[in-house]
């Protein structure tokens, strides 16, 4: 062959240049070369990103409830070798493989923190509850159950195996595993209790003077039931001549419990605490008298020496002292007018005689206002009792005694009203009983004004002392006081 035709075929011309087909297959080495380049550089990136993806599945641990443990855990094997397969499986596109699974595995496991949080929740919530927390009985039998259960899918089956139905205190949705629980604050019908029966510790259920020893029995406190309340209350009137003006109705057992019961929550938490459920509010109140009223409120059928009169007390050398017990009382008429004193302490069983000479501190039972000086300062006087009644302060001075009516009036015009004690003074030895008040003849008196004239009728040797009695009585007047307000 000719070696012209040669360099044709080569496709090299006599100067030494690449001829137009050499010039087109290696640019197309040139693109291949770089297209593979880019195709490792690619496969190298995606196994990178493949070797990310698993060092996040396999390297994290996260922290869930161990009602979750299993489904995190069961998961996280699951997605790792979804993962591990993707490039076999999908060698095309295993990245979007491995993505999905890796999403999937995200949300399963935000689902699990989120009810690790519920769960975590109720958990503490129940473990130290506070006496001023209720926790229902179904709430605590689920949250046990949660203990004993190794899945929520397991615990949830538990629930309604054991007859636990969503409520207010306790909600649960089988189908998103979510739940709700309240726990609100309790009702404590033993310290409500104790303070309804502390409240009524002095009404006066029965009183009865005996003259010849100088006692009076009496009965102070609560009846269990409202008939027995009733009766008291209709022998009372009797007493006071057929009226209900002074007459308190006593308190009864069967007061407490539906006073306690009048609030929805109280009556549920009740017969939540004591498993009374379908029983009816008779039967419900019988149960709070029987187990929450009688041990609180002890034997009635005891009278004991207490009382407003006297009380003598034998001492070792055979003397006798007073103690002043004072007590409540219903509602008096003072100027026409209904007056409720806060206590009342009667200073004997029978009058007390005395010299006086308090001109000028006399209140007129009529009127309620202080009367004009008397000259009285040689007769003989009389007292027995002694009243704190309401009154309306002036310039720091008492300047009347004021009905019931006009109390909350006088408050709400910034008035200064107080209880002092008034002592019941008369002309005659039998007008110095409330009961028995001659407005002619009989007066109320500041104790201030008169206590000197009461003092010198104590008594007070080394076996008795009648001045101390008297002061403990005050005492207990000023301590109940404060306590009102």
């Amino acid at each position: 062959m000719a070696a012209s035709n040669v360099n044709v075929g080569l496709g090299i011309g006599m100067s030494g240049e690449t001829t137009a087909p050499d010039q087109i297959f290696r640019g197309q080495q040139q693109r291949d070369i770089a297209a593979a380049k880019a195709a490792k550089k690619k496969a190298d990136e995606e196994e990178k990103e493949l070797d990310l993806i698993k060092k996040k599945i396999l390297l994290e641990r996260p922290e869930v409830h161990p009602l979750e443990t299993k489904r995190v855990t069961d998961e996280l094997a699951k997605t790792a070798q979804r993962i591990l397969n993707a490039k076999r499986e999908n060698p095309n596109d295993y990245l979007q493989t491995a993505y999905t699974a890796f999403n999937e595995y995200t949300n399963t496991l935000n689902d699990a923190k989120f009810k690790t949080k519920m769960f975590k929740e109720l958990d503490t919530k129940l473990s130290k509850p506070g006496s001023s927390t209720y926790i229902n009985s179904d709430l605590k039998r689920a949250r046990d159950l949660m203990s004993s259960s190794e899945t929520t899918e397991e615990w949830f089956n538990n629930l309604e195996k054991n007859g636990i139905k969503p409520s207010k205190y306790f909600n649960f949705d089988k189908a998103t595993g979510r739940i709700e629980f309240y726990t609100p604050p309790a009702y404590d019908p033993i310290k409500a209790t104790k303070q309804f029966i502390g409240q009524h510790s002095n009404d006066l259920l029965f009183s009865d003077y005996d003259p010849s020893t100088k006692e009076v029995k009496s009965q102070f406190g609560t009846v269990r039931t409202q008939a027995e309340a009733d009766e008291i209350f209709k022998r009372k009137v009797l007493e006071n001549k057929g009226s209900t003006v002074g007459v308190s109705r006593p308190y009864s057992g069967q007061q407490m419990a539906y006073d306690f019961f009048a609030d929805p929550e109280a009556l549920e938490q009740y017969i939540d605490r004591f498993k009374l459920q379908g029983k009816t509010l008779k039967e419900t109140v019988d149960h709070y008298l029987t187990n929450i009223y009688d041990p609180l409120a002890g034997n009635k059928d005891k009278y004991g020496l207490k009382g407003s009169f006297e009380i003598n007390v034998n001492t070792a050398a055979g003397e006798t002292g007073r103690k002043f017990g004072p007590d409540k009382i219903g509602k008096i008429r003072i100027a026409n007018v209904e007056v409720t004193p806060f206590r009342r302490i009667s200073l004997s069983d029978k009058p007390i005689a005395i010299k006086s000479n308090i001109s000028g501190s006399f209140f007129n039972a009529k009127t309620g206002q202080q009367t004009q000086a008397k000259d009285i300062k040689t007769v003989d006087l009389y007292m027995q009792e002694m009243y704190y009644l309401p009154v309306l302060i002036e310039g720091n001075k008492v300047s009347r005694i004021i009905s019931d009516s006009e109390i909350s009036t006088l408050k709400s015009q910034n008035k200064r009203v107080d209880y002092k004690p008034f002592v019941i003074v008369g002309e005659e030895n039998f007008l110095t009983e409330m009961t028995k008040l001659n407005f002619d003849k009989n007066f109320l008196v500041p104790l201030e004004a008169i206590e000197s004239n009461i003092k010198n009728t104590f008594k007070k040797t080394k076996d008795v002392d009648e001045l101390a009695e008297w002061e403990k009585a005050k005492n207990i007047v000023k301590l109940a006081m404060t306590a009102a307000n």
